[in-house]
């Protein structure tokens, strides 16, 4: 189910420029329809110019939160060959605030994405469960530089 996921989205957001954080919610939103009880985590890997290389829901966790590690937000990036890669994950409580942990999160890709010459270029938080678009990205928040 995941793999038929992941191909459909990737054909959905392939080629497209994913330089504004409103286009990756609007995606998120429409890609994690029928989650709204559970967060679910993307990667969108990019090339120099912003657009989508492949797309990928490598994470679903509980209502509150998601066990995410580096390696999993990195692997597609390195198979694709990715200058840059956007990550977002869905809070199904409508909230699009981010906690501490991800925070946390977004500090550590940060880190690694330097280290493996792959730019965090985003950490987009979108609100699931709501009508309207609820987002939060942690590059206009000053949380990514």
């Amino acid at each position: 189910m995941i793999q038929t996921l992941n191909e459909a989205a990737t054909a959905a957001c392939k080629g497209k420029s994913f330089a504004d954080p409103v286009l990756v919610a609007r995606t998120v939103k429409t890609l994690a329809t029928g989650c709204d009880e559970q967060e679910t985590v993307w990667v969108f890997c990019l090339d120099v110019r912003h657009n989508v290389i492949s797309a990928r829901m490598i994470g679903m966790g509980l209502l509150n939160n998601c066990q995410l590690d580096v390696r999993t937000v990195f692997r597609q990036a390195i198979v694709d060959n990715a200058a840059r890669i956007i990550l977002s994950h869905t809070h199904p409580s409508g909230n699009p605030e981010p906690s501490e942990g991800d925070k946390k999160v977004t500090r550590a890709l940060l880190l690694a994405g330097q280290t493996l010459g792959v730019e965090l270029l985003d950490h987009v938080i979108v609100g699931v469960g709501c009508d309207d678009l609820k987002f939060c990205s942690m590059r206009e928040r000053g949380e990514i530089y």
